[in-house]
């Protein structure tokens, strides 16, 4: 175990040297976060094309595993999630169909735009949690496998394009997690395979419910908590 943990550690380091190293610049990921992004026209393709599963604000769904909460995410990570979708690296059906179909997005600038406007839309705290059952474990959890690439309060990495999991809704990590395990999510990251390959059902659940407790810093929150997303309130009745 002791020795999983330590090649597991060398890996993430190994990970983060490179992608803080400049690596990323050269990429198509780093050819996007180059540009000066128009947020205004960013706001326009994200209005026009994404809040029916979104919402207006960026807040995606309590219920299900489809819909992320995409606000306040980190801009270089949103590029990458956009870009690995559209050269089918990462399958998603629904963004497929209601996005990469129709060519909506399709040059560099739109993904800069809309990754740009994303990331500064505040952030809900009052996203799907998990069902408070062993939290504690969960952040044990958290503190010997996830800590260490995705920080203290779950605020990711935007130089590495590590995810800020604060906040997001639990049954969205739970079925990313899960594609994850299965070999089902093609741009996941060697070292979180790794991980997640060794976690339990019951420790991923707990991990995930600690994840989903945790709230955004105050300067990411929304003045306005009460989450009001369409399609929660389709399913609510």
């Amino acid at each position: 175990m002791y020795k999983f943990g330590l090649n597991v550690f060398f890996i993430f380091v190994f990970f983060l040297l490179n992608a803080e190293g400049g690596e990323v610049t050269n990429t198509k990921y780093g050819k996007v976060l180059a540009l000066k992004p128009n947020l205004e026209h960013g706001a326009a393709l994200y209005e026009t094309n994404c809040v029916l599963c979104h919402e207006m604000e960026g807040w995606g769904s309590i219920y299900g595993g489809d819909f992320p909460q995409l606000a306040g995410q980190h801009q270089s990570v949103l590029v990458k999630q956009l870009l690995d979708m559209r050269d089918e690296k990462r399958v998603n059906q629904p963004m497929m169909e209601a996005v990469f179909s129709k060519n909506i997005l399709q040059l560099p600038q739109d993904f800069a735009d809309v990754a740009a406007y994303v990331s500064a839309l505040p952030m809900t705290n009052e996203n799907g949690k998990g069902k408070d059952e062993d939290v504690i474990r969960g952040g044990e959890v958290y503190k010997k496998t996830c800590m260490a690439c995705h920080g203290k309060h779950a605020e990711g990495n935007a130089k590495a394009m590590i995810p800020l999991l604060e906040s997001q809704h639990y049954g969205y990590m739970l079925t990313q997690f899960m594609a994850i395990k299965a070999g089902h999510r093609g741009n996941a990251d060697p070292a979180m395979v790794a991980v997640i390959q060794n976690l339990s059902d019951e420790d991923i659940h707990a991990v995930l419910d600690y994840i989903s407790r945790i709230k955004p810093a105050k300067d990411k929150r929304a003045m306005e908590q009460n989450f009001s997303g369409i399609m929660d309130q389709f399913k609510a009745h």
